[in-house]
Parts: structure tokens; C-alpha cells; sequence
């Protein structure tokens, strides 16, 4: 029973909103991950092994109902199963016909894709409308019935409303087929064997008729891939048995009996088949219940006379009035018969034999007897109520028809998440491959780096190497030479104490001065007290090194001066110095005279003497203290005859 209920739920989701299975599933396979994906790819294969199987009929046999032919499909059609008493519907299962598509097998032919479900409780009720599907629903074309469920309604008649005719693949004109129309109540089929009414005619041809619509026929084989199939258990004779065959089912309790299934012998395992369909179905048979094993009080519950192959079929099932009873007694009271040369065969035999209490099998696997030997000794008398046939398991029509309409599901959904695999797989590859480019491109990128990054490190070497260099040169070059230059000084101040004291403090200045320099040679910026103040450094190293010369000083911006970078301090008043030191050292020039203007635009240094010192050539030291500052400097004869250097700092450079 919980399988029954969990199955009824999947069909409730699944066939009671039809547009689900056309458009939900698309888009819900487009949300999935891929891992879901997977897991869902694994699941739908487990449970397709599983499931019942399509597996069509062979053989002759009723097909269904199919309206009159028409060329045109704009033509509405009605199909009403009358139930004679209110019953509580729950379930409707609408079963196709067959035909033998040649590119894609077994198709639904004329199946109505545009109709409306409608139950009713009387004649003059109108009732209500319980499912509808359009062609966006996309119901065929299908194998598997059509599951149709419903909340429960109370109802005396069901009608299908046809809005437009289906496709006749045949001939391209138009009709409406159906194979067989169930209806549940619970697990029990309400419809079987009930009248139906139509209101688009129908063949004059055997194999077509309204009435087979509710015959409980349909056009599989019950394949159920669950439990040991076996071979039906059978009887043969040359003659007529002196009586009737009989079976006879202890039921083990009293319990009321409402309806007869009988499950056909296999036909064939071959192609063509042996017989037509109805091997070892008898033509006529009794059934009789009793409360006792030898039958004192029989009851004829259902006397059958099968007269044509359209009433026969792989599942046969009659429905009679409830009674209440133990014992059950099948009489085969004209058994089939095969015409061999000079002799008859008269045989019996089915595979299954269910007896339906409340839509429920009470004689599966209780005690059967005969009083007919069977074919061979292989075969026993319990295989008539083992519940099995050649291919397994066999189940209640509502869920084998259930898990026939479930693969139908299931087959769609593969498909897309198959091909939604692919599709991500496929990405997936393209993502690596452009992942390997992009890893081998990192590669040479880092390469590239690697090699740039040393070309930097050689170059910022090479720029420190040259700082420095051009520091000692600078710094402790000019300090070296002005310590010199006031070394001459003390000595003509020897006469006069007081100057000389003053000379020997400056020499001890420069000298702490050197040594803090040299300390800082590689980064003067880390030496504290040097050009805090660049207008007072300069004044103080021009009256140091032009210690008897006649110096000049112009400063205009002051303010912008010292707010410069204290590395531009730095550099600017090196290259201020190394101006001074050449002229002490080159010109023999008497007067100096230095201009420094700083303006929004930028910094420029104007050093002039009067010597006679000018080559045309600005020195390698001056050269690289500008290439420092990043400068431009250039030199040039003063008016006087001497040199005048010119350095220009842009804004943009500062």
C-alpha cells in the first residue's frame, strides 16, 4: 500500500499538470547543477531497469474504438463511460493505440491531444470540468497511457470532450482512437465492462468497437523486470477429459469475491507466433464459489462463452456481484482445441489466475488443485496463484499502467539531462583548454616578469651604484676641499687668535658634517640634520667653500623651496656644491654670484663666476647630479668671461 500511495503522488505531480512534462522539466534540468545532474542521470537508469516495459502485443485480438474518418480536424467528438452508481473517481488512465511507425517503432495513433475531462453525477448534470490539455501540452505522440488524476470526485458518468481530431497516420485524414479507457476508484477499476456511449460513430469492423474501450484490453504484454518469471503450467489431451478441468482455490478464509482475472498462456517466443492469441483459453468456463471444499453449496458466480478472438486477450478480467466465500471453483466446460493431422489437442492453461477482493489479489500464492495432469512434470499447479508470469512480477493494473506512464516520463527526461550533460561537459573542455592556454600565457608572463623585474633590480643597482658614487663625490668631496680651504685660512689667522678660533669651529663643523655624510653616502635622506632648511644650507656651504671669493646670493620662493621633497632639497643643493667646488678649484674667479627662483611652473638655479675656467663642457659630475634630479642643466660664458651654469626643474619632474 505505500507503494501504491507514493506512486499515486508521482502521477498526481506528474499527469495532473500536463504542461510540466513539456516545460517544466526543460527548465528545471536547466537549473540543475551538474552534480544533481548526475545524480539524476543514475537515478532515472536504476529506476528505468526496474519499472514495467513496453512490450506491445502480437497476435489478434480487439484494438479499441476509433471515430469516423474525416479529412478535416476542426471537428468535436465526445467518448462517455456510464459507471451505473456514484463512485468516488481518483484516477483516469486513457490507453492509446498502436501503429507501427516505420523510422520510429511503435507511436500512438489518433490519440487526442486537445480534449477536456468531464464527470457528472446524473443525466441533467452538466459536471464539471476535472483536467484539460491543449496541443502545448504535448500528450503524443506517446507509447504509454495517459494518467489523468484527480482530487477525489464523486461521479456516475465520465466524459471525454474531444475539441479537435487527432492525426490518422495512415491516410493524413483525421479521427480519435482509443484502446481502453480505465477509471479507479482506489485500485479498483470502475469502468470495466461498463457501457459506453459516443458521439462520433463508430467502424463496422470486428476488431473496433466502442464496448472494447471498457473490455479492460490493452495492447501490452505485462513486462515487469521484478522477481523469477516462470513459464506457465498447462494441460494437454487427445481427447475430452471423461469431465470438465477443474482448479480449485482455497482462499484459506471467508472473504468476498467481486471479480475474475485470468492471464493467457505465453503465446510464442518466436516471430511469426504459433497461434493466434487465444492458445489454452478455453471457450466457455464456470466459476463457483462455495464455503466448503467438496461444494455441497456452489454458487455460479460468472459462466463465460468466449466466441471470438476480439474477446480474448493477454489479460481477461469480468467483474460479477460481491459474494462471500472460501472456496472457488474454475470449470473449463470447452477447452481450447489444436486440429493435429487425425487427432485434436485439447489444452488449458494459464499463467496467472487472480481472484480481486476490494481490487486486491486474495489468491496469490494460496493452494491450488486440478483434477487434469498438467503437460510436464516440471510444472505444478502452484504456478496458477504465484503471482508471476514469463517476465516477472505481475502487478495491479492501476500501477503497472502507473509505471508504464512513469517510464514515458522518465524516457523524455533523459534525453535532456544526457544532452545537458554533454553541454557542460563540452564547456567544461573548452574551460580547460583555455585554462592550459591561459596557464602556459601565466607562464610566459611570469617569465617575462622574472626577466624584467632583474633588468629593474640591475637598473636600480646600477642607480644606486651611481647615487652613491655621485654622493662621495659631492658631499664629502666638497666638504673635504672646504675643510682644506679653511685648513690655509687658520694658517694666515695664526696672528690673530679670535679668527683663528672661529676657523678651527667651522673646520670642526665640516667635519661632523663628513662623517655623517659618509656614514649616509648610499641614502642621505636617512641623515638627520642635513638640508632640513635649503636656502640656510646653501648660504652656509657658499660661505664655506667661497670662503675668500665675493659671493651673490638671490633667492626668491623660499617657501615653495622648502617644501619641495627632501631628496630634491638634497640633490638640488649636491649640484649647488659640486657649482661652487669646480669654481674654487678651476675659475680663479673673485666674485660668484648664484640665483634660485622657485614659481608654480618650477625651479631654476642660475651659478655665475668670473674666472676663466669655461671649456664648453658642463662636468660628468654635474651631468649626473641632473640626471638625478632629473633635470636639465647646461653651461655656458658669462658675460664677464667666466661660466654661468643654468639648471631647470619642471613641475611635472618635481
Amino acid at each position: 500500500m505505500p507503494y501504491r500511495i507514493l506512486l499515486s503522488l508521482l502521477l498526481t505531480f506528474f499527469c495532473f499538470t500536463p504542461s510540466l512534462l513539456a516545460e517544466g522539466i526543460e527548465k528545471s534540468v536547466k537549473e540543475m547543477s551538474q552534480d544533481a545532474l548526475e545524480k539524476r542521470l543514475e537515478d532515472i537508469d536504476k529506476r528505468l531497469e526496474m519499472i514495467a516495459r513496453y512490450s506491445p502485443r502480437t497476435g489478434v485480438g480487439a484494438i479499441g474504438y476509433r471515430t469516423q474518418i474525416q479529412p478535416v480536424s476542426n471537428q468535436k467528438v465526445w467518448i462517455q463511460v456510464d459507471l451505473g452508481e456514484i463512485k468516488e473517481i481518483e484516477e483516469i488512465i486513457l490507453v492509446p493505440v498502436l501503429w507501427r511507425d516505420s523510422e520510429h517503432g511503435f507511436l500512438s495513433d489518433a490519440f487526442p491531444e486537445e480534449f477536456t475531462v468531464r464527470l457528472g453525477t446524473s443525466k441533467e448534470d452538466e459536471g464539471q470540468v476535472v483536467a484539460s490539455y491543449n496541443i502545448s501540452d504535448r500528450v503524443a505522440p506517446r507509447v504509454a497511457p495517459l494518467v489523468i488524476s484527480v482530487p477525489k470526485v464523486r461521479a456516475k458518468w465520465v466524459k471525454i470532450e474531444v475539441h479537435n481530431l487527432a492525426l490518422w497516420r495512415r491516410t493524413n485524414n483525421y479521427a480519435i482512437q482509443l484502446s481502453e479507457i480505465f477509471i479507479f476508484d482506489a485500485i479498483e477499476n470502475v469502468a470495466l465492462k461498463k457501457p459506453v456511449s459516443t458521439s462520433g460513430g463508430e467502424l463496422n469492423v470486428p476488431s473496433w468497437n466502442k464496448s472494447f474501450l471498457t473490455d479492460g484490453t490493452t495492447p501490452y504484454l505485462m513486462n515487469i523486470p521484478r522477481g523469477k518469471g516462470t513459464v506457465a503450467s498447462s494441460s494437454a489431451a487427445k481427447t475430452p477429459p471423461n469431465k470438465h478441468f477443474e482448479f480449485i482455490i482455497d482462499l484459506e478464509e471467508v472473504l468476498p469475491i467481486d471479480r475474475l482475472h485470468l492471464h493467457a498462456v505465453e503465446q510464442s517466443d518466436t516471430a511469426p507466433q504459433s497461434f493466434a492469441g487465444d492458445f489454452g483459453i478455453p471457450h466457455h468456463f464456470r466459476l463457483e464459489g462455495s464455503m466448503t471444499a467438496d461444494f455441497t453449496d456452489p454458487k455460479v458466480l460468472l459462466d463465460v462463452q468466449l466466441r471470438s478472438i476480439f474477446e480474448k486477450s493477454t489479460i481477461m478480467m469480468w467483474p460479477f456481484p460481491e459474494h462471500r466465500c472460501r472456496f472457488l471453483r474454475l470449470s473449463v466446460l470447452e477447452p481450447f482445441a489444436t486440429e493435429l493431422q487425425d487427432s485434436t489437442i485439447y489444452r488449458v492453461g494459464f499463467a496467472e489466475i487472480e481472484l480481486i477482493s476490494k481490487g486486491s489479489n486474495v489468491a496469490k500464492d494460496k493452494q491450488v488443485t486440478g483434477d487434469f495432469p498438467l503437460s510436464d512434470d516440471k510444472q505444478t499447479f502452484s504456478r496458477y496463484t504465484d503471482g508471476l508470469n514469463l517476465y516477472g512480477t505481475i502487478l495491479p493494473m492501476r500501477d503497472w499502467l502507473g509505471e508504464l506512464a512513469e517510464r514515458h516520463k522518465l524516457e523524455h527526461e533523459r534525453p535532456l539531462i544526457s544532452q545537458a550533460l554533454k553541454s557542460r561537459y563540452a564547456r567544461q573542455k573548452r574551460l580547460l583548454w583555455i585554462t592550459a592556454w591561459l596557464t602556459v600565457l601565466l607562464g610566459a608572463s611570469v617569465a617575462v616578469v622574472l626577466i624584467y623585474t632583474k633588468m629593474l633590480r640591475s637598473r636600480e643597482a646600477a642607480r644606486i651604484r651611481e647615487r652613491i658614487a655621485a654622493n662621495l663625490h659631492d658631499e664629502l668631496g666638497a666638504n673635504l676641499h672646504a675643510i682644506g680651504l679653511l685648513g690655509d685660512m687658520a694658517k694666515r689667522l695664526s696672528d690673530s687668535p679670535k679668527q683663528l678660533n672661529a676657523t678651527l669651529d667651522r673646520i670642526r663643523g665640516v667635519t661632523e658634517r663628513t662623517g655623517t655624510a659618509a656614514i649616509h653616502c648610499a641614502n642621505m635622506m636617512e641623515a638627520e640634520g642635513i638640508c632640513e632648511n635649503l636656502v640656510e644650507e646653501m648660504r652656509r656651504d657658499a660661505s664655506r667653500i667661497l670662503a675668500d671669493l665675493n659671493h651673490a646670493m638671490s633667492i626668491e620662493g623660499e617657501q615653495k623651496l622648502n617644501q619641495l621633497k627632501r631628496r630634491t632639497r638634497i640633490d638640488l643643493m649636491l649640484f649647488y656644491k659640486e657649482c661652487l667646488i669646480n669654481i674654487i678649484r678651476h675659475s680663479g674667479a673673485t666674485d660668484v654670484k648664484t640665483e634660485l627662483t622657485a614659481t608654480n611652473q618650477g625651479i631654476s638655479l642660475m651659478v655665475e663666476d668670473n674666472g676663466h675656467g669655461y671649456d664648453g663642457q658642463l662636468s660628468k659630475a654635474l651631468q649626473r647630479r641632473a640626471k638625478l634630479l632629473g633635470a636639465t642643466a647646461l653651461i655656458e660664458k658669462s658675460s664677464s668671461g667666466g661660466v654661468r651654469i643654468r639648471l631647470n626643474l619642471t613641475k611635472r619632474k618635481i
